[in-house]
């Protein structure tokens, strides 16, 4: 008995004394990367340099040999490496996670904030988590005392009393406990007083967000009044509106009703060309999301992949729950299985869809939807890059999409998403070249954000 004890012991020590997956939180040092070929903002790799970063700052760009050799300057090798901005992943979800059917997890926002930084994303845009909650993540990350990216928010999305996401979480995860627990995760509103009151309690986010969609199918939608309360709400309070749509139906109803963007293109049915003229016209940026959707099918299906990165960030737990999602057997039942029955055969609409969007000049953006359903956080990104890649788009669209996008959407003045003297040290460093190889950006040798040197640990 008193051996087991000190095993058990020995047990916790070691788990308590585990290194985390992601810390940020040391000092930011001076710090040149030498003979670092470096990406711009178009996406293209370009010549060999030395960067210098300091104080939070990208300091300066020089030759090769050029640059600076004080020895109080940590050096960091960047031969046969590329320097690019910190990824960007503008639909994450913090406040959720990585899961399979019937098998609840609770969420660890904490440890979704160290996967992101450890898969090279830098800043992210919450589409979800309550205000209050992400403020406090946020004011930690800030002070030191938490590792993360950077965070923008949207709060609480609106959505129709049972609709989604409250509905597609009860018909996945069925139970009193789940009931409550989903009761306050979505601004149920069906009057234009309904979203007063959402509005009055969250304030100015920067961003909202609207469920325009059905998931599963036939759920509630957002009622005519309520969705235009939330775009004068939203224009009164400067906060751009996003707008969850899964079909070309959803798309012409977010058009008609002046969002800004587009959190997903559609997971079925096919965009008009002139639909995609509207949204160019209208400056309305799209998140293809192209990711969830394959994962809900490969889930369906019982045979989810996982790339190398995923590997790196899954623990014993998640490993086990991705083995349960590849048996073979689809866990999706009932309403929920019906509406993945149709999602299975909609890869070529959503191929179509992305490439209308890009033959009309459509802003796209990179975002993930993670962690979710067979989709991990941080790797979850990485995932969807490949699959804007086999849907046609090419690799320095991606780069660009991913990084100079993605920070203009976030914040048009934003000194962040390119590498430029006087803007912030959000860095990533690969082996490689992902302008030939878009496979380098898993390649991860070093990551900063706001200068400091990110130390990583594999699970």
């Amino acid at each position: 008995m008193r051996h087991s004890g000190r095993g058990v012991i020995a047990l916790l020590v070691a788990w308590c004394a585990a290194a985390p997956l992601a810390d940020s939180t040391t000092p930011a040092l001076p710090t040149v990367i030498t003979n670092v070929a470096v990406m711009d903002a178009e996406g293209h790799v370009g010549p060999r340099r030395d960067v210098l970063i300091a104080e939070g700052l990208i300091v300066g760009i020089e030759s090769v040999g050029n640059g600076w050799s004080d020895p109080n300057i940590s050096v960091v090798d960047g031969t046969n490496r590329t320097l690019l901005p910190g990824l960007i992943d503008v639909h994450v979800h913090l406040g959720s996670t990585f899961a399979a059917p019937d098998r609840l997890r609770i969420p660890n926002p904490k440890k979704n904030l160290q996967a992101l930084l450890y898969a090279g994303i830098t800043t992210v845009l919450d589409l979800s988590m309550e205000r209050d909650a992400i403020d406090r993540l946020d004011e930690r990350i800030g002070a030191g005392r938490l590792t993360g990216p950077d965070l923008f928010r949207s709060g609480r999305p609106y959505t129709a009393p049972g609709g989604h996401p409250i509905a597609s979480i009860r018909s996945l995860y069925p139970g009193l406990l789940v009931k409550v627990a989903t009761a306050r995760i979505a601004n149920t509103v069906e009057t234009a007083d309904d979203v007063d009151d959402a509005v009055f309690r969250q304030g100015q986010t920067g961003f909202k967000k609207i469920m325009l969609d059905t998931i599963p199918s036939h759920s509630p939608v957002v009622s005519e009044e309520a969705a235009q309360r939330v775009r004068l709400a939203a224009t009164a309070l400067g906060d751009r509106l996003v707008a969850h749509v899964g079909s070309p139906m959803d798309v012409q109803r977010a058009i008609d009703l002046g969002v800004d963007a587009l959190a997903h293109a559609p997971s079925q049915g096919r965009i008009t060309t002139e639909q995609a003229i509207a949204l160019r016209d209208a400056g309305i940026e799209v998140t293809p999301t192209l990711i969830v959707w394959e994962r809900v099918a490969q889930v369906h299906q019982g045979a989810v992949p996982s790339i190398p990165l995923e590997q790196e960030l899954l623990t014993r737990r998640q490993v086990r729950d991705l083995a349960r999602m590849r048996d073979g057997d689809s866990p999706l039942r009932g309403v929920m299985g019906e509406w993945a029955d149709q999602v299975v055969p909609a890869l070529d609409d959503r191929t179509a869809n992305l490439r209308v969007l890009r033959d009309n000049d459509v802003t796209v953006l990179v975002g993930s939807d993670s962690p979710g359903l067979g989709l991990p956080a941080g790797a979850g990104l990485h995932s969807e890059m490949a699959a804007l890649l086999d849907a046609g788009l090419d690799r320095p669209t991606v780069l660009r999409a991913v990084t100079w996008e993605n920070s203009r959407f976030l914040d048009p003045d934003a000194r962040f998403g390119a590498i430029r003297p006087g803007w912030e040290a959000d860095l990533l460093l690969v082996e490689g070249n992902p302008e030939h190889d878009l496979t380098a950006l898993q390649r991860i040798v070093d990551v900063w954000t706001d200068g400091r040197r990110v130390s990583r640990h594999a699970q």
